[in-house]
C-alpha cells in the first residue's frame, strides 16, 4: 500500500460518515452510492443531497 493510499484511507476515517445521498424518485428509497435505477420499483435515481439548486442563480447577470 502507498503512502498516498494510506493518507486517503486515514483521512476517509476521520470524516464523519454521509448520510446516503441518492433517492429514488418513485419510492424514496435511499441509496449510498450513485443507480441508474431503483432495484425495487425500477425508479430514476438522483443525488438529493449537495445537488445544485437552479433556483438560487441569477438567470440574468
Amino acid at each position: 500500500m502507498g503512502l498516498v493510499s494510506r493518507i486517503r484511507d486515514a483521512v476517509d476515517r476521520m470524516r464523519p460518515s454521509d448520510p446516503y445521498h441518492y433517492e429514488c424518485t418513485v419510492c424514496e428509497r435511499a441509496f449510498p452510492a450513485e443507480q441508474s435505477t431503483c432495484p425495487e420499483c425500477g425508479g430514476d435515481v438522483e443525488r438529493v443531497t449537495g445537488s445544485f439548486d437552479s433556483t438560487a442563480v441569477d438567470p440574468s447577470p
